[in-house]
């Protein structure tokens, strides 16, 4: 079962008070942190985007730490980083777009996203 469908059926039993007082525990535990998963799990049917252009060197020191570890393989720039976010944010019956510089398919750094 889906964790959507799964949150919404507890959500259902705890208003029709058919939840036990362990599930009602485990739900009342749970559900601000399901709630904000569900929103940033949440998946579109289109998608478009003009990235930001910034390379390593143009980070501050938290944002460059966040983004060698979150994304190895496209930290060199933010572009690059949309690169590979974008498609996980789109269902898979959908599109997306987004506007780039065509450096990255020429630039060895970027050959594993290619």
């Amino acid at each position: 079962m889906h964790i959507n469908e799964t949150y919404h059926n507890w959500l259902l039993k705890k208003q029709t008070a058919q939840l036990n007082i362990e599930e009602t525990s485990i739900f009342n535990l749970l559900k601000p942190f399901l709630e904000v998963f569900l929103v940033l799990a949440k998946q579109y049917k289109a998608v478009v985007a003009n990235p930001p252009y910034m390379d390593q060197k143009s980070m501050n020191t938290g944002l460059k730490a966040y983004v060698n570890k979150e994304y190895p393989e496209t930290k060199s720039d933010l572009m690059t980083i949309f690169i590979e976010v974008i498609p996980n944010l789109t269902a898979d019956d959908s599109r997306f777009a987004f506007i780039n510089l065509p450096s990255w398919l020429f630039l060895s750094s970027f050959e594993k996203i290619i």
